[in-house]
């Protein structure tokens, strides 16, 4: 669940259950307080509650089938609370507490049959740093488009108190893509021709998108090896390290808020959650990154030899900590929610960007007399 501000209705935002059984296939069935306005209206509610949560230690399966056999009984056979406790009844539930104990989350073990399911739109890879169009797309620019479709996200959603940080993510988010080798790589050149035509087109800004990328795994994977990026390289974990030792960014002074603003930079295609994905980099190059989204100074820079002795999934790096202590202070579903706002942001904008949603500021990018691929 999302904490809400006080007066809010959290059946506005919360349709975790059906979001759940449409995205995955699965039952899910959560009891908690927070969800007591669903439900009300089953006879005995708060006995239910304070059983399930007070057992989640002590029971075993089979009293959790009794339980949940006996909640089935104080349903109606038409509600779909009823056939969700009957799904994890016949294909089997894991079933787990909450980090604080107050209140218990059933899941089903099997897929339910003959259910369609929506596919994920972001594998985690970098295909949306592709763009199906002739100019590529600015990283300042890119970012400004991310901020822009998340102050959509924030005047619908309730999360002004999560305001600073989400903000902070997004623009920082696509930071790490200033590594010359991305930069390479976008362009489908090696890291030679890519800085030779960048000096010669006075290509200053670097770029998050363009359509040099190939489309298909394999073909990532060798123009990744052509512009020297090593296997496993994420521009999200570069973001991070980047963020974190900035002269200037908009990253907030709350402990809590820049905590979650740089999961959500580290999460944005999802890893993070908790570990880094190792990629063995032996020879780094400095990265330097100055641009003002948003009316925003990001000024930042790692030296190689800094990058080389700190991969982002070396053990100590922080990540797997920080992700336990924002699941511990918002919820597993809590902190979710809002890695999907930032997510989703950037995928919308990168959509209206392949679609020429946003017009292409002039000289962003250069023709094919200057020599860079778009």
């Amino acid at each position: 669940h999302v904490a809400l501000m006080d007066g809010e209705d959290p059946s506005l935002v919360d349709v975790a259950e059906s979001a759940f059984r449409a995205a995955r296939s699965r039952p899910v069935l959560r009891i908690h307080p927070a969800l007591s306005a669903h439900w009300s209206d089953v006879p005995g509610w708060a006995s239910v509650l304070d059983s399930f949560s007070s057992s989640a230690e002590e029971w075993g399966i089979e009293e959790w089938r009794e339980a949940l056999r006996e909640l089935r009984s104080r349903l109606d056979d038409s509600d779909p609370r009823c056939r969700t406790v009957s799904d994890l009844l016949s294909l089997g539930f894991t079933v787990q507490a909450y980090p604080n104990g107050s209140g218990v989350v059933f899941a089903g073990r099997r897929r339910l049959p003959s259910v369609w399911f929506t596919p994920a739109l972001d594998e985690g890879d970098d295909s949306l740093s592709r763009i199906d169009d002739r100019q590529p797309v600015p990283l300042d620019d890119h970012i400004e488009h991310v901020h822009d479709v998340l102050e959509e996200f924030l005047a619908r959603l309730p999360l002004e108190r999560w305001r600073s940080a989400l903000e902070a993510a997004v623009l920082l988010h696509d930071i790490g893509k200033a590594d010359e080798r991305f930069q390479a790589l976008l362009l489908g050149q090696d890291r030679t021709t890519s800085w030779l035509h960048a000096g010669m087109s006075g290509r200053a800004r670097p770029l998050a998108k363009s359509e040099g990328l190939p489309l298909s795994p394999g073909e990532r994977a060798l123009a990744g090896r052509r512009a020297g990026v090593p296997q496993g390289f994420r521009h999200e974990m570069l973001s991070l390290q980047l963020a974190e030792c900035a002269e200037e960014s908009p990253l907030p002074s709350d402990e809590w808020a820049r905590d979650l603003a740089l999961h959500l930079v580290s999460a944005h295609h999802g890893h993070a959650r908790p570990f880094a994905p190792v990629a063995l980099d032996r020879d780094p190059p400095r990265v330097e990154v100055e641009i003002r989204p948003a009316g925003r100074v990001i000024k930042a820079a790692l030296e190689g030899r800094w990058r080389c002795t700190h991969p982002p999934h070396r053990p100590n790096s922080g990540i797997a900590e920080r992700f336990w202590r924002l699941v511990r202070q918002h919820g597993w579903w809590g902190l979710a929610y809002l890695e999907a706002v930032v997510r989703l942001a950037d995928q919308l904008a990168s959509a209206r960007e392949s679609s020429c949603a946003y017009s292409r500021s002039a000289g962003a990018a250069s023709s094919e007399d200057d020599g860079v691929q778009s």
